[in-house]
């Protein structure tokens, strides 16, 4: 039987999900980098820029490879661009080869994300300055 074109595509053998569980690690661990860079937010710093950098090369290089694993590789003239365009583009690609678990997958991580962040920023403030960062809240 042919391949549905309009179904979205399948892991064609069992392949260890190794890089997807690298990918999670590299993504949570800029989490906690963003928190803690955020702690002291007023200050002038490199990880503005490398942060959101690594984030792009950690959902680029994901969504490349399990597309491979997948069965559908991504053409190489088109890899730059699940780099340069990868908060765009990774998410859509989870959605349109995982369909509606893609939704949930993007959703859940993305919140996990910004939960994370957010915590380490803030006890990372309490740690750095105590009382007076509770008292900076407005």
């Amino acid at each position: 039987m042919p391949d549905n074109p309009y179904q979205s595509p399948r892991r064609t053998a069992v392949v260890s999900s190794r890089h997807t569980w690298w990918c999670l690690a590299g993504f949570y661990t800029l989490a906690v980098i963003w928190g803690l860079r955020n702690s002291y937010f007023w200050k002038p710093s490199a990880l503005d820029l490398l942060v959101p950098m690594a984030q792009a090369i950690c959902l680029g290089w994901w969504a490349v490879v399990d597309a491979g694993l997948r069965g559908r590789p991504i053409p190489l003239t088109a890899h730059w661009w699940f780099f340069v365009f990868a908060p765009v583009v990774a998410p859509c690609y989870t959605i349109w080869s995982r369909g509606w678990r893609g939704i949930l997958w993007v959703a859940l991580h993305s919140f996990g994300w910004l939960i994370l962040s957010a915590l380490v920023m803030n006890f990372g403030g309490l740690i750095l300055f105590g009382r007076e960062w509770l008292n900076a809240a407005p």
